[in-house]
């Protein structure tokens, strides 16, 4: 009976101190279990292939906490439109969840594909990529209009967005923050979403 005793305690304690190791970020990092990110500042220059991300989530009932730590893409911020790459992308996974993280300096800051029960929440994704626009406060250019009609092959990429979500049915998106970018939410082939308590303004 001792040593059952022991056994389980080691099994707790081994699990807590699994769990409570921060993890740092790193270009190409595979996320497939519950995690904490160790807090910093990671500048990683993104892609110039959206597919090509900085950190990939992929499984079921994964929780990944940021832990408010800052993912850095491009540093230039007066050239915005040249902004690259994608900071988190999570595919082909059931149940995860994304908290606390700051994403800025890419093209798209997170994109999600395949993804069923998708939660992010207390995140910023601002400052990320936007396009320079021809048109004067004088007179508005034709070629600033974006066309939302088409997105068979994703065309909606090159408008570069926050968060994109293809195919992620029953995700919710609450209390984050996105301004100083193009857009905000792209959602296409997704349906039973909950998005709310969101600042998504001057976008």
């Amino acid at each position: 009976m001792i040593k059952k005793i022991l056994s389980a305690t080691f099994v707790l304690f081994f699990s807590t101190f699994v769990l409570s190791q921060e993890k740092a970020l790193t270009k190409g990092m595979i996320i497939q279990s519950s995690a904490k990110i160790k807090k910093g500042t990671y500048k990683i220059d993104g892609s110039p292939n959206m597919s090509d991300a900085i950190i990939i989530i992929e499984g079921n009932n994964i929780v990944v906490d940021f832990n408010d730590a800052l993912m850095q893409g491009n540093n230039d911020i007066f050239q915005p439109d040249r902004f690259s790459g994608t900071g988190i992308l999570v595919r082909n996974s059931r149940n995860i969840t994304i908290k606390n993280a700051k994403v800025k300096g890419f093209k798209i800051a997170i994109m999600a594909v395949d993804v069923e029960s998708l939660t992010i929440e207390n995140s910023d994704f601002s400052y990320n990529y936007r396009p320079q626009l021809n048109s004067t406060q004088e007179k508005e250019d034709i070629s600033d209009w974006m066309s939302y009609h088409q997105n068979e092959n994703d065309e909606w990429l090159r408008y570069g967005a926050a968060l994109y979500l293809k195919n992620c049915d029953m995700s919710i998106i609450r209390n984050n923050k996105v301004t100083g970018g193009q857009n905000a939410l792209m959602m296409t082939g997704s349906s039973d979403g909950l998005i709310y308590n969101n600042d998504f303004s001057f976008n």
